[in-house]
């Protein structure tokens, strides 16, 4: 679930590597904003304590549910995320033509903060999510696009829960790229395939000493 001081620890949307999956199997997938009554993180408050330098209406934070394959969770981004959205998913999906979908403006910066303001921007996120869902399928083999969503290329969720995790380890990833082992020590990946680097107490056989 999210953090309430909006960090978390994965890298920042912008900051992910752009790769595109090969093959994407997609089912129907709904995704839409949390109610605003029941959303335990107010889109008043900042994604991103960067905000103090920046525009700070573009780091409003919102909380968005994402439904696919029968289970269902919450993701939190920011009006300046959905940009990123909008942009990643026009210049490697769809053309705008098709999709139909409004282009996200920067916000004026000094705009005054109030409700009418908010309900206005929480609107015009609902109508494009509400399109999206209408498009999603397949054809978005776009990697930050489906990470945007933290689906991976068969609609599963990309990321794992802590509690979910019962190896301790000290780094994790995903399989971007499907691997075939070309010796007997080596091991074949395929893509969305979790990986977790445990600590090793003990020499492993054929690894240098330091």
């Amino acid at each position: 679930s999210p953090s309430s001081s909006g960090d978390t620890r994965f890298p920042k949307l912008d900051e992910c590597a752009h790769f595109h999956y090969e093959n994407v199997e997609l089912g129907p997938i709904q995704v839409f904003l949390c109610d605003k009554q029941n959303d335990s993180c107010k889109s008043s408050m900042l994604c991103s304590s960067s905000a103090n330098k920046e525009n700070e209406n573009e780091h409003m934070c919102f909380l968005i549910t994402v439904v696919s394959n029968s289970k269902k969770w919450v993701v939190r981004r920011s009006y300046r995320n959905f940009m990123f959205l909008d942009t990643q998913l026009h210049r490697c999906v769809y053309d705008r033509k098709y999709s139909l979908l409004q282009e996200l403006p920067h916000l004026p910066q000094g705009e005054p903060k109030d409700e009418d303001f908010e309900d206005k921007i929480r609107n015009q996120l609902s109508e494009y999510l509400e399109r999206f869902s209408q498009l999603a399928g397949s054809l978005i083999n776009c990697g930050p696009v489906l990470n945007w969503f933290e689906l991976d290329n068969r609609g599963n969720r990309l990321i794992v829960t802590d509690e979910a995790i019962n190896t301790p380890a000290i780094a994790a990833a995903y399989v971007v790229v499907p691997y075939t082992a070309q010796a007997t020590d080596e091991i074949s990946f395929d893509v969305s395939s979790q990986l977790f680097c445990k600590y090793l107490s003990c020499r492993f056989p054929g690894f240098p000493e330091k």
